[in-house]
């Protein structure tokens, strides 16, 4: 990738210095997603059986790269009981959010009968008013 950062010296006419504009390139990578460890895997019963075999790995090289290595097996596992455990909690939980924030916006437009009349259907409560 090349490098496209930048600066710009502006000129020094009110000032006591030199100002200068850096830009920096940003550089990103789309593929990479970063890791999110979840509590909820701690009460799962496979969880402590996981990190203690990723523990026990055999890896050959110096202590640093070991340590990674069993990082990113403990990684994958994990990967794999939160998509057979947990089916994407992370996306379940934005998309119910978004939800609630919808209700939460059409409960404050609506008038309070109205919304008496629809929790009470939703509730199976007869109308009183």
């Amino acid at each position: 990738m090349a490098n496209n950062s930048f600066s710009h010296f502006m000129p020094d006419m009110w000032f006591d210095h030199c100002p200068v504009v850096v830009h920096f390139e940003a550089r990103t990578n789309v593929n990479a997603r970063t890791f999110k460890f979840f509590d909820m895997w701690c009460s799962h019963p496979t969880y402590k059986d996981i990190i203690d075999q990723g523990w026990k790995l055999e890896v050959k090289g110096c202590k640093m790269f070991q340590v990674v290595q069993k990082l990113k097996e403990i990684k994958r596992h994990l990967k794999k009981l939160n998509r057979e455990a947990y089916s994407e909690i992370s996306v379940r939980y934005h998309e119910a959010k978004k939800v609630l924030r919808e209700i939460q916006e059409e409960s404050q437009a609506q008038t309070s009968t109205e919304l008496s009349l629809k929790f009470g259907q939703i509730l199976k409560i007869p109308s009183c008013f």
